[in-house]
């Protein structure tokens, strides 16, 4: 049942927000009480604590599994600009109404949680790490450019994936057939 709350509640959540949405449109959707809902959850900060968790485990894909045996660092930006794709496919399908929602409730959760604010500059210091050590040893094999950054570099890929997930939320430029597609080229014309 806890399960089946978070789902109803986190899509109420993307496509409405923390404030639009009410503790009893969630359990009407589950066709629970309102009462009912305590049982799981103290309150609906501590249920929005949880939407955040199950959002946060499912969207952390990359960090999880960064790294392929034999992978070269090229097709390690394509594995993530797929892996990029089908999160913004599944996160559409989700918030259909607002493409956006899932920064609506991370911009929720960071100004209500001190905890998201925090375990985002976390996930955000181990992504740049990665796409460093990445960077590096990419351009010690010689499979990019000597003249490459790394810091830079690595800055820039991760700015350049938040932003194309932004923009394909909002289904603004990008087509989501050819989206990992043109992420990859416009991504690996700054190795080169």
């Amino acid at each position: 049942m806890k399960n089946k709350i978070l789902e109803v509640a986190l899509n109420k959540f993307l496509n409405k927000g923390y404030e639009g949405t009410s503790l009893s449109e969630i359990a009407n959707e589950v066709g629970i009480t309102k009462a009912a809902l305590y049982y799981h959850f103290k309150n609906k900060d501590d249920m929005y604590l949880g939407v955040l968790d199950k959002y946060f485990e499912s969207i952390s894909e990359f960090n999880k599994d960064h790294h392929i045996e034999g992978e070269s660092f090229k097709q390690f930006i394509y594995r993530t600009c797929k892996i990029l794709e089908n999160l913004t496919i599944s996160l559409n399908e989700m918030n259909k109404d607002i493409g956006i929602g899932d920064y609506i409730l991370i911009m929720d959760g960071i100004k209500r949680f001190e905890s998201i604010r925090e375990m985002l500059k976390r996930d955000y210091a181990k992504s740049v790490e990665i796409m460093e050590a990445k960077i590096a040893k990419a351009k010690e094999d010689n499979e990019i450019s000597k003249n490459v950054n790394v810091a830079d570099a690595a800055c820039q890929l991760i700015y350049m994936l938040e932003g194309a997930k932004l923009m394909s939320s909002m289904k603004v430029g990008i087509l989501e057939k050819e989206f990992a597609e043109d992420l990859f080229r416009q991504i690996w014309n700054i190795f080169e």
